[in-house]
């Protein structure tokens, strides 16, 4: 019987070109005691160990949404369907894509594939296909369109959608995962990654010994679908975000396609509308978001039940990764859900900050000191 300790790895980011980033980098045990690191050329390697979490619903952002954008630009350079038709494309009684990609398709934000006496269960793709379908239709509503409800159900609809693009499984696009299928260089996921669609190896910190464990997918809903779902089942670590952010600012730099028509889109949207194409933006009371205060207007960014989140800028050229193992606490625990938003506001706040690095680190130490101490109750390993 050992102590599970509340664990987590963290990065702030500052893309200076393509080929030169600087970082501070650490894990939540050092309590801030960080490295700095200037990477050139590879940047995406941060050498800090295998630490992989449950990314949760950034799963939507970096698979889902990186997924859609190239049918998009595929669609494009094919046919010449431009971004906004391909916006447009029906997707659910009378909701588009766009609008779903937007939480904003008239979906409710939750419910359940599994039968009520085995949420978790394994289904078959019939079964699955016939599940999202009578689950989505149940917990739709045409009169919401144009609301903000943030929902899973939207993204199982965009994930079905892909794979009838695509004629394969969610599992079988992401192991085919390639230049061919995607346009990505392949450092952008799998090389730099590893990212891993559920039931891979999870490391979690355990007092000061390394254990491996068998990963299971937090979601329920993720754990029908066999671990690769659309909106959740993503596991990765610093390393395979640090690729896929690499990607991004590439992308953002030769003002390309992906960065014309998602990348920018956020500029073309009322600064009140929380979700544009997959993206989280800062929204409601600036105080209080989770992606730190002052966070631009500009940025974007995506949060996972987890305890994960990341938020990014190509203004400013900043980004911060944040993963941590917060469900292994206690995943539904009001202190809990209130310690990761807190966590994550100081984390992107600081992020944003003109404050000298030394501050800033000195600030963080401090925040980790408050909530590295509480012990979850005792497991077996």
């Amino acid at each position: 019987m050992i102590d599970l300790m509340w664990t987590g790895s963290w990065l702030w980011g500052n893309v200076r070109t393509d080929s030169i980033v600087e970082y501070e980098v650490g894990h939540f045990e050092d309590l801030a005691e960080s490295q700095s690191v200037v990477r050139s050329p590879e940047w995406p390697h941060v050498y800090l160990g295998s630490r992989v979490f449950d990314l949760a619903s950034l799963t939507k952002v970096i698979f889902t949404s990186t997924l859609l954008v190239q049918i998009a630009e595929e669609l494009f350079h094919k046919k010449g369907k431009s971004f906004k038709d391909f916006l447009e494309t029906p997707l659910f009684g009378q909701s588009t894509l766009g609008e779903v990609w937007n939480h904003c398709g008239g979906f409710a934000a939750h419910d359940f594939l599994g039968p009520k006496n085995d949420v978790r269960k394994l289904l078959s793709p019939e079964e699955r296909l016939k599940s999202v379908f009578q689950v989505s239709t149940k917990n739709y509503d045409a009169n919401r369109i144009g609301q903000t409800v943030y929902s899973d159900i939207g993204f199982w609809n965009l994930g079905l959608f892909i794979e009838k693009h695509y004629q394969l499984s969610i599992r079988e696009i992401w192991q085919h995962f390639s230049q061919e299928k995607l346009n990505l260089a392949g450092d952008a996921f799998l090389d730099y990654g590893p990212f891993y669609l559920g039931q891979k190896i999870f490391e979690k910190t355990l007092n000061t010994e390394m254990r491996h464990a068998r990963g299971q997918v937090n979601d329920d809903n993720a754990a029908c679908w066999g671990g690769a779902a659309p909106h959740a089942g993503l596991f990765g670590n610093l390393d395979g975000i640090m690729g896929w952010v690499k990607w991004l600012f590439s992308e953002w730099d030769k003002k390309s396609f992906v960065a014309q028509n998602w990348l920018s889109n956020t500029d073309r949207h009322s600064e009140s509308e929380r979700f544009v194409c997959g993206w989280d933006r800062p929204s409601g009371d600036l105080l209080m978001s989770q992606a730190g205060y002052p966070a631009p207007q500009s940025c974007v960014g995506h949060l996972g039940f987890t305890g994960t989140s990341v938020w990014l800028d190509f203004v400013s050229r900043k980004f911060g990764v944040l993963l941590t193992n917060r469900v292994f606490v206690n995943a539904n625990n009001a202190e809990s859900l209130e310690q990761i938003r807190s966590l994550r506001r100081k984390f992107y706040s600081l992020l944003w900050s003109e404050e000298s690095q030394s501050n800033k680190k000195r600030q963080w130490s401090e925040e980790l000191k408050k909530v590295w101490l509480r012990r979850a109750e005792q497991i077996s390993v």
